[in-house]
């Protein structure tokens, strides 16, 4: 019965986190393929975008999913420490898909935008919003 209601309590929040997330990704994606259609080099595109996406995911993720009890300048400062540790691993994951394996860019930042969902799920909750 316990892990019922762990997973009751946890899932929905998640699903937000998804839908938070999946809206300031849609705006990452477009932003970047904006930015390679106007001759802008992969890498700089893709994290150009993330960071656009960034904006919008804060106050998504803060007013949606975990609703802060400390105020909004720590608040801020902890995101942002957050995302400058997924900011660099997007770049990083990105440039090994995209130069070393030689994805497409839009691939690889889909692979990329998989590999750091867990992670900044436990960073927002764990760290940020906490």
């Amino acid at each position: 019965m316990r892990r019922h209601t762990v997973l009751s309590a946890w899932l929905p929040r998640f699903a937000r986190f998804l839908m938070g997330g999946g809206t300031a990704t849609a705006l990452h994606y477009g932003i970047m393929q904006a930015l390679l259609l106007h001759g802008m080099p992969p890498t700089p595109a893709a994290m150009t975008g993330a960071l656009t996406g960034a904006v919008v995911n804060y106050r998504l993720q803060r007013d949606m999913v975990f609703h802060p009890r400390r105020g909004q300048l720590a608040t801020m400062r902890r995101y942002l420490a957050a995302l400058g540790v997924g900011w660099l691993l997007n770049g990083l994951f990105f440039l090994l898909l995209h130069d070393g394996l030689h994805f497409a860019p839009l691939a690889a930042q889909a692979s990329t935008t998989l590999l750091l969902v867990s992670l900044n799920y436990w960073l927002f909750k764990r760290y940020v919003f906490s």
